[in-house]
């Protein structure tokens, strides 16, 4: 778990520019913010969508816009771990104990 904090601490080389600057950002939140981007920001609705799109990627080849679209939900989907591991990560640097349930997935 450790490692993973500390690797959620420096931005991947091959994420997007905003995505990095946002995540290099976080350093400068206030406590209550970077709890607050602890939640999902991919919806329910969202993950099925991306649910959907990967069954039927299984089944037959998608179209160029059911493509695009899976793109664009796996994007917001690594987007919305990448913030949440980001701002976890931290929380733990600062001293902040993680929520129990986080610390049972881990295991």
């Amino acid at each position: 778990m450790v490692a993973t904090l500390n690797a959620a601490l420096v931005a991947p080389p091959d994420i997007p520019g905003d995505v990095a600057e946002e995540l290099a950002a976080m350093n400068l939140f206030s406590d209550e913010a970077l709890w607050a981007a602890t939640q999902p920001s991919f919806s329910p609705t969202e993950q099925m969508r991306l649910a959907q799109l990967n069954h039927k990627a299984g089944e037959r080849p998608l179209t160029e816009a059911e493509q695009a679209e899976q793109a664009r939900l796996l994007l917001a989907y690594q987007r919305s771990i990448l913030r949440r591991a980001k701002a976890l990560a931290v929380l733990a640097q600062r001293g902040h104990p993680l929520p129990i349930e986080l610390q049972e997935d881990a295991e």
